[in-house]
């Protein structure tokens, strides 16, 4: 099952998926060691 990043860190409580967007063009928010883009699934 694939799910946008965002979403997911919404999902988790992290924050609101627009907070999730603005945190990856950041660059605040990595997956594998990489920072993330926004839509990424």
């Amino acid at each position: 099952m694939r799910v946008r990043l965002n979403k997911f860190l919404a999902d988790a409580g992290v924050c609101a998926r627009r907070k999730a967007d603005k945190l990856i063009e950041e660059g605040r928010v990595k997956v594998n060691g990489q920072p993330a883009r926004v839509g990424m699934l």
